[in-house]
C-alpha cells in the first residue's frame, strides 16, 4: 500500500499519522483475513467508474454494496448519498442518509449522514428537516458547533427568502390583477 510506503520510508513527516489513520481504515474494510478485499474492491471501481457508468448500474452495485455484510458498508452508504446528492436525486439521496444515520448511528458515518443529510435538505428547501437533523447534531467540539450553527442559520435563512419570495409573487399577482 502506498500508505505502507509514506509510514515506512518517511516516519518524520507530517502526513505520516494520516497515512496510519488510513492504513488502520482500509485494513478494517479489507477484514483480518482479506476476506472483505473483493467487496472494497468492488466499491474502489465502482467509484473510479461513476463517471462512465450508467445512473441505475451505479444504484445497483452501490447499493448491493451497502446491503453486503462488512466493514465497508457505511462507507459505501456515504458514497452513494453523496453520490445520489451530486446528481440531483435529492429525494433518494436523503432516504440514503437516513439509512446509514439509522444503520450505523455510532459510528463516524452516521454522524457525517446527519450532517449530508442536512446539507441535502437545504438543497431540496425543506427547511424544517434541514433544521431538525442540524439540531440533532452533537455540539460538544468548536468545530462541531460551528457546523451546527451555520446549518441552522441557513435553514433560517432559507425560510426567509422563500417567505419573501412567496410574499413577492403575490404583489405581483395582485398588482396584475389591479392593472
Amino acid at each position: 500500500l502506498l500508505y505502507e510506503r509514506i509510514a515506512r520510508e518517511m516516519p518524520n513527516a507530517r502526513i505520516v499519522t494520516s497515512a496510519e489513520r488510513k492504513i488502520t481504515a482500509l485494513r478494517a474494510q479489507l477484514g483480518a483475513h482479506n476476506e472483505f478485499a473483493a467487496n472494497a474492491a468492488e466499491l474502489a471501481r465502482l467509484v473510479a467508474e461513476a463517471d462512465t457508468l450508467p445512473p441505475e448500474d451505479i444504484e445497483r452495485r452501490a447499493a448491493a454494496l451497502v446491503a453486503a455484510t462488512w466493514p465497508g458498508a457505511p462507507d459505501a452508504g456515504m458514497w452513494l448519498a453523496e453520490w445520489l446528492r451530486r446528481t440531483g436525486k435529492l429525494a433518494e439521496a436523503q432516504a440514503r442518509y437516513a439509512e446509514v444515520a439509522r444503520r450505523w448511528p455510532s459510528s463516524p458515518q452516521g454522524l457525517l449522514a446527519v450532517r449530508g443529510g442536512a446539507g441535502n435538505a437545504l438543497d431540496a428547501h425543506d427547511w424544517d428537516l434541514a433544521q431538525q437533523l442540524a439540531t440533532s447534531l452533537p455540539a460538544a467540539e468548536e468545530a462541531d458547533r460551528i457546523v451546527r450553527e451555520d446549518l441552522l442559520k441557513l435553514a433560517d435563512r432559507g425560510r426567509r427568502i422563500d417567505r419573501w419570495y412567496s410574499r413577492a409573487w403575490v404583489v405581483a399577482i395582485l398588482g396584475i390583477l389591479a392593472m
